[in-house]
């Protein structure tokens, strides 16, 4: 019974992370697991440089993409986070991995 809570328990904290940003554009981050992986990687960059826990909103853009047979591999986004009143921009690249899923790098644009 405590693991069926642990599980519940983690499910609504990860579906919980993003309530209150509001997202637009585009991105191959399509889902919110994937989404909320994303976030997780920017949320410290945010407290730990400007201080600030309080995204309003997120937009996103597809700089440039890689597919093979169809399927989109490798793809570089540009996610601009309005938070505490200012724009912060991050590059955001995903790549297919080869053990399944899609590993992340974010780093912070100047």
């Amino acid at each position: 019974m405590k693991q069926y809570f642990f599980l519940a328990l983690l499910l609504t904290a990860c579906s919980s992370l993003n309530n209150n940003v509001a997202f637009s554009g585009k991105s191959f981050a399509n889902s919110n697991l994937l989404i909320n992986d994303v976030m997780r990687n920017i949320i410290p960059m945010e407290k730990g440089k400007y201080k600030c826990s309080d995204i309003k909103s997120v937009h996103r853009e597809i700089i440039s993409f890689q597919q093979d047979k169809g399927v989109v591999t490798q793809s570089i986004e540009l996610w601009t986070l309005n938070a505490c009143g200012k724009n912060h921009k991050y590059q955001v690249a995903m790549q297919s991995s080869v053990s399944g899923g899609t590993d992340l790098m974010v780093s912070e644009m100047n």
